[in-house]
């Protein structure tokens, strides 16, 4: 009974250590994954604790391993079986929407009962043969009977047990629903035979309820305060670093928690307590990943790409004329967060020709068929799944499901690895395949372009895509707008890459160099943005591609890749404040290549934040100055119609500031602090009537936007004039009060509406 008792208490502190440790430390590479290892080691505490309890064995010893030998099959059986594939598109959706437990059941039975079913069945009959076997010990004459009992309804709970988990917490489910069978057999089995009445009673009611207490609730995980900078070890990485922002979608399965935090129309992704990515930053990164490959490829039919990422990838994919987008997760949580981060996204994942698997990478690779593309951006920081995904097993499985002159393009964040751990991932790249290059993907982020057999680039095949309207959006939109522009991305060839790479040794299985080799080395060495210095071995681009223009063509490739140099240069004067310096650069940038967004969109938040500097020392001339020509750079730059309407307000040139937000507004449709600003303006101006939609759409936008629910009820009640319900505006209020407690105007309206309402009570009923 002591050792039943110990596992039901490792069980329950591997749940809440899985639940709770794992936003910590489960996304971080220096960290031990501690709450995996804890929760193995209760899954075979649990499984012992039969053998362990049945001491005094009467029957022969090889029938309780052969017994315990049965559970470990059921144990194994739904591991392999459960993780086969994913459930149903239907069942997931089901499930997801249910609210009940009911419904989820409900949906199981109409939808994934023969899948689900049989492992469930194997592992309810191991667990059951578990039970019968430490009862057996104590009374073999009843064995055969106490066998068949026990199986039939360990496959009964089995079944449920498994259903609901595979569907919300996937295999880690399943494994939970293994240990708390064992466990919960093997306890009550024990606790009948040596513990008194009193004790049996608390045994098997409290012990399993614990389990049960931590297996179902829901850590609490607040989004918006895991917001940490992916390069600090996890122990000292948990603040947050930006503050207003909202989380637009939250998620948690038992092994990742997703949450998107929003600041207007700006989105980031969080896994596991870790900034992945950033809608608005990735762009070009994810752009250059997609457009490169497939824009290149001679005839892209099929396309995978692994890890959902923020769904650019994907949404740039169906761009092209392919016939199928496959897309591998490990959690069906990160894919639900992807389709989150707006109507065009999720639109590309509903695409007849996109179809999304869930399960380990590996297994979903080694039985698929053979793909024309394959885009990797499995992690947004460096991290145990990325170390995993880079090695040479898993970069020869790659390898072997590409078609001939199939590519992978392999995403690497900047400042993710040492400059000794760039090195060892180029060699463990050309030590798998036959060629390989190294573009900017912007930055300071990588794609690492490496093909199957080598050879060289059409393009007359570059210039083709870029004629399909679909494709020349989609690389726009990734600010890669020309063919010209994509090839001054370029950095080095596969011979460079050789030469760096020298005698580096690979990251593999066996010895997993980028794994907690790299974590050591990044106590000592920082991590490195390595564009700078792969941009000063630039190799020639234009000896890559077959059928260039004869005339012209080098010298306007030099004269864009110039342009990309100035424009390092130029941020590299902002980060060393030299704001002029880095104007002159973007401006030589900008002549050189007119059409470059990213130029022009540099240029303008120089200029933006110059203006906003003059604005703070009440130069407004100056500042109006720098504002406007921001704009005038980059029409499409939201943030500076609005900073520039911010200013105009300032000096109360109302009409022009309502018409350049008008301009943000359009821009960016979906930011509510554009129209929480343009509300403030009419307002400001004193049309109530126009402010109050504004406002509305705003709270539409981001219900949890406190700054625009202010605006809103102080104008609504406004406009009631001296009729205004207070009663209302006070129970509106207060509903905000718990999402920013600390909020010093919300709680000094908060007051005045409770004592102006506290004043009304004195008076009569009808008044």
């Amino acid at each position: 009974w002591v050792s039943a008792g110990v596992g039901l208490l490792l069980f329950a502190l591997a749940q809440m250590s899985v639940r709770t440790l794992v936003p910590v430390f489960g996304n971080d590479l220096p960290a031990t994954p501690v709450a995996s290892f804890v929760f193995l080691l209760a899954v075979t505490v649990g499984l012992a604790v039969g053998i362990v309890a049945g001491r005094n064995v009467r029957a022969p010893r090889a029938i309780a391993i052969v017994q315990s030998l049965v559970a470990l099959v059921g144990v194994s059986a739904i591991l392999v079986l459960g993780n086969y594939d994913a459930l149903p598109d239907r069942f997931a959706e089901l499930v997801a929407n249910s609210e009940t437990f009911a419904g989820i059941v409900r949906g199981g039975l109409m939808l994934a009962a023969l899948r689900v079913g049989l492992p469930a069945l194997l592992l309810g009959a191991g667990a059951g043969v578990l039970l019968s076997a430490a009862r057996s010990w104590a009374a073999p004459e009843t064995a055969g009977f106490r066998m068949a009992a026990g199986a039939l309804l360990g496959g009964t709970v089995g079944f449920v047990l498994a259903m609901v988990g595979i569907a919300r917490w996937e295999i880690g489910g399943v494994l939970a629903g293994v240990s708390l069978l064992a466990i919960v057999a093997a306890s009550v089995t024990v606790t009948r035979v040596s513990l008194r009445p009193l004790l049996k009673l608390g045994l098997v009611v409290v012990g399993p309820g614990i389990v049960a207490a931590a297996v179902l609730s829901p850590p609490h995980i607040v989004p918006e305060h895991l917001l940490v900078d992916r390069n600090r070890q996890s122990s000292t990485a948990l603040f947050p670093i930006t503050p207003k922002t909202w989380p637009d979608f939250r998620g948690t399965d038992r092994h990742h928690s997703a949450a998107i935090l929003r600041r207007g129309h700006q989105k980031r992704l969080l896994i596991n307590g870790r900034l992945e990515m950033a809608r608005e930053t990735s762009a070009k990164a994810h752009g250059v990943l997609t457009h490169l490959p497939l824009s290149v490829h001679p005839s892209p039919r099929r396309v995978l790409v692994i890890g959902a990422g923020t769904g650019w990838a994907t949404q740039s994919a169906v761009a092209h004329p392919v016939e199928r987008v496959e897309c591998f997760e490990i959690s069906r949580m990160r894919l639900r967060a992807a389709r989150s981060f707006g109507p065009t996204v999720d639109a590309a994942f509903q695409d007849e020709r996109v179809r999304t698997r869930i399960g380990d990478l590996r297994d979903l690779l080694s039985r698929s068929e053979p793909f024309d593309v394959i885009l990797h951006q499995a992690s947004g920081a460096w991290t145990e799944r990325s170390a995993a995904t880079c090695t040479v097993e898993f970069l020869s499985l790659v390898r072997d499901r590409l078609a001939d002159g199939g590519m992978l393009a392999y995403w690497l964040p900047s400042e993710a690895l040492t400059k000794t751990g760039v090195e060892i991932l180029l060699s463990t790249f050309a030590s798998v395949f036959a060629q390989v290059e190294v573009w900017d993907a912007g930055t300071g982020d990588l794609v690492l372009l490496a093909k199957k057999t080598p050879g060289r680039h059409d393009f007359g095949k570059l210039l083709a895509s870029y004629r399909r309207p679909s494709v020349a959006r989609a690389a726009a939109d990734s600010w890669i707008e020309t063919p010209e522009t994509l090839l001054s991305q370029f950095l080095i060839n596969d011979a460079t890459v050789r030469r760096i790479a020298g005698d580096a040794p690979v990251h593999s299985r066996r010895n997993p160099t980028l794994g907690r080799a790299e974590a050591r080395r990044r106590r000592t060495e920082s991590p490195v943005d390595p564009v700078p210095g792969l941009a000063a071995l630039r190799d020639d681009v234009v000896a890559l591609f077959a059928n260039t223009p004869a005339e012209g063509f080098r010298a306007a490739v030099q004269n864009v890749t110039r342009a990309r140099d100035l424009e390092r240069a130029a941020l590299e004067f902002e980060l060393s404040k030299q704001p002029y310096d880095a104007a002159d650069a973007y401006e030589e940038a900008l002549a050189l290549n007119p059409r470059d967004r990213a130029v022009r969109r540099g240029f303008a938040t120089l200029r933006s934040g110059m203006g906003i500097r003059y604005a703070n020392v009440q130069n407004l001339t100056a500042a109006h100055a720098y504002m406007r020509e921001a704009v005038e750079t980059d029409t499409t730059y939201a943030a500076g119609f609005a900073n520039l309407g911010r200013l105009l307000l300032q000096t109360q040139d109302f009409d022009y500031a309502i018409s350049v937000l008008h301009q943000a507004i359009a821009a960016a449709p979906d930011d509510d602090l554009f129209l929480l600003q343009l509300g403030q303006t009419w307002k400001t101006r004193g049309y109530l009537d126009q402010a109050l939609p504004l406002y509305e759409q705003a709270m539409e936008l981001n219900p949890l936007n406190v700054e625009v629910a202010m605006g809103y009820i102080d104008t609504k009640l406004a406009m009631q004039g001296e009729g205004a319900d207070l009663r209302e505006g006070l129970e509106f209020l207060e509903k905000y009060r718990e999402i920013e407690p600390d909020n010093e105007e919300l709680l000094y309206r908060i007051g005045k509406f409770r004592d102006a309402v506290q004043r009304g009570l004195t008076a009569p009923e009808d008044e």
